[in-house]
């Protein structure tokens, strides 16, 4: 429409249809994003480096700017997991090298993981019967022993005893 001064007036309709493709629009935004952040969650969990944290901010970044509509739903934070094996591996290696053992934490896994413990069975006279499971730690042989002492390490002589019910 066009008035005598020249200006011009607009007028904004809305319908229904065109608000349920909106909300089609916005749904479909919504699980672009889901659906890449669930890949990079597991490209991430799957990666055997370090990922670098820039280049992931990046790309989720570069995700949202192309999802803009459905971007404001999205709070997204990196967060640092402390028990990734990378960090469970650099902090072996600096309790190794804390304790003047060289620098091979593989070797200390495998001096370590040659400690077990075990379950001692005691059935008991009550009923309903149960059995009384105390755990207890194999005393390491001296190399072992040496090596946890220089890391700092002690083992505890038992573990919890668990209870356990059964028939017999």
């Amino acid at each position: 429409m066009s008035r005598p001064e020249g200006s011009e007036t607009f007028l904004l309709v809305r319908s229904a249809d065109r608000q349920q493709k909106e909300r089609a629009m916005y749904a479909r935004f919504c699980e672009r994003i889901e659906t890449a952040l669930t890949r990079l969650q597991g490209r991430i969990e799957r990666a055997r480096k370090p990922i670098d944290r820039s280049v992931t901010e990046r790309q989720i970044g570069r995700l949202l700017g192309r999802n803009s509509r459905a971007a404001a739903r999205y709070a997204i934070r990196l967060v640092d997991d402390p028990t990734t094996p990378a960090r469970l591996w650099k902090t072996l290696a600096q309790w190794q090298s804390r304790g003047g053992l060289g620098n091979s934490p593989r070797a200390i896994l495998q001096e370590l993981g040659a400690i077990q413990s075990t379950d001692i069975v005691l059935p008991t006279a009550t009923v309903p019967q149960r059995e009384l499971r105390p755990r207890c730690v194999v005393r390491p042989d001296r190399a072992q022993a040496v090596l946890l002492q220089r890391l700092g390490l002690c083992l505890p002589e038992r573990l919890r005893p668990s209870i356990a019910a059964h028939q017999m």
